[in-house]
């Protein structure tokens, strides 16, 4: 007697009747392996859905961050030409630093994404900060 489960069942086509099933048909499957497959379809549907929503709920959040990164890393631009200007033409600690100073160490002279935000670039040892932000090391991202 065979386990209950594991008998074959077959669609159309006895198994005696000395026809061999088509290759990759679904002639001559154990009953076992139909309700599995069935089971598994929902299994991966169900992965699939939660994979997507997660993927999507990244996606938000990561494009909040980006929109502060680009003030955020001018500013970690503007102190690298400063630190660039004063290695070069040996300033001290608290030398004011002007635009024309950092401009050639800087592909051109940056400016935040938001609207009537300017960068301060002040003294050789303080950071730059912009009047929206503030600076590298006190930074406000924008609010949502």
């Amino acid at each position: 007697k065979k386990p209950k489960g594991l008998e074959w069942k077959y669609q159309g086509v006895p198994p005696n009747a000395g026809i061999a099933p088509q290759p990759y048909t679904n002639a001559f499957r154990p009953a076992w392996l139909h309700s599995s497959f069935a089971c598994m379809k929902k299994v991966v549907l169900i992965l699939a859905v939660v994979v997507v929503v997660a993927a999507g709920a990244f996606y938000v959040q990561r494009s909040r961050v980006k929109s502060a990164q680009p003030c955020w890393g001018k500013l970690v631009n503007i102190e690298g030409a400063k630190e660039q200007w004063a290695i070069e033409s040996k300033a001290t600690s608290g030398t004011p630093v002007t635009v024309e100073n950092i401009l050639p160490y800087l592909a051109n002279m940056p400016t935040c994404h938001l609207a009537g935000a300017t960068y301060i670039i002040g003294k050789i040892g303080e950071e730059p900060r912009c009047t929206v932000h503030g600076t590298v090391s006190h930074f406000n991202p924008d609010q949502y």
